[in-house]
């Protein structure tokens, strides 16, 4: 389920991404357009100004997007490595339990045997 969750999310956040990117990218083809169309008035440089202030907004929200979710994807990933520590310790403490009740049976084992032999 958290899987399917995830995936939900990653392609909400991918559309999310890639529509302030490519909003970006077309505040930075109008900027483009100006230079060429390059005028001696002030509206050329107005028009250049904004654009530029637009494409720096919009490119900016898709860096901010990109590092909250690296953020929550390293949070996520020291969490795993916790769990995996955890799980492994336990796994660790568990073959020792085994060896120990080995080991114990082999000594009933053994202290059988002798008793037998007494016998």
């Amino acid at each position: 389920m958290t899987l399917v969750r995830r995936r939900a999310h990653d392609n909400a956040f991918e559309k999310k991404v890639r529509h302030y990117f490519n909003q970006g990218l077309c505040e930075l083809t109008s900027v483009v357009n100006c230079l060429y169309q390059a005028k001696e008035d002030i509206d050329f440089y107005v028009d250049l100004k904004e654009h530029i202030k637009k494409a720096t907004e919009e490119l900016g929200k898709t860096e901010e997007l990109v590092l909250w979710d690296l953020e929550n994807v390293d949070s996520a990933t020291s969490e795993i490595m916790v769990s995996k520590k955890k799980l492994m310790d336990e796994q660790k403490a568990k073959e020792n339990e085994l060896v120990n009740f080995q080991n114990l049976r082999k000594d009933l084992q053994r202290r059988s045997e002798l008793q037998k032999e007494d016998y």
